[in-house]
């Protein structure tokens, strides 16, 4: 089976502050099955520090590791600390144009409307950071 993802961007009524919500299933090697559930925590922290803030919260994943069985049942079996590399050099920044490339576009075959959907992902995703950190207000000094 591959792999599945899906991800939420939605403002916690708790915290009332937005975060990204990851899941992830996916198979080992042996064929055991496994789920990451994770939170990116995009807390508007503003200041001069406001686009620090954002690419150190855009590129930080806290998760739990679950073990699925074929019975349906699940069992933790970690925790886990990712820090993306996103922005930190020209790898990372092919490795972003990788991601883009993994995701799956279901229901089309047609490559312009599979490269539509990608950059629709990055202008939900540039639009949200634009929203939650006024990045524009904050290069400005205001």
């Amino acid at each position: 089976m591959s792999p599945t993802a899906a991800f939420t961007i939605y403002i916690n009524p708790a915290t009332r502050e937005a975060e990204m919500d990851y899941h992830i299933e996916f198979a080992n090697t042996d064929g055991r099955r496994f789920m990451l559930d994770g939170v990116k925590y995009m807390q508007k922290d503003g200041g001069p520090n406001a686009i620090a803030d954002l690419l150190h919260d855009y590129t930080t994943l806290y998760a739990h590791i679950r073990q699925k069985f074929p019975d349906g049942s699940v069992r933790e079996t970690g925790t886990a600390y990712l820090k993306f590399r996103t922005f930190e050099d020209l790898a990372a920044a092919a490795n972003l144009a990788g991601f883009l490339a993994s995701f799956q576009i279901t229901g089309t075959t047609d490559p312009v409307i599979q490269f539509q959907a990608r950059m629709r992902f990055l202008a939900f995703t540039a639009q949200f950071v634009e929203r939650e950190y006024d990045l524009l207000g904050a290069a400005a000094g205001g």
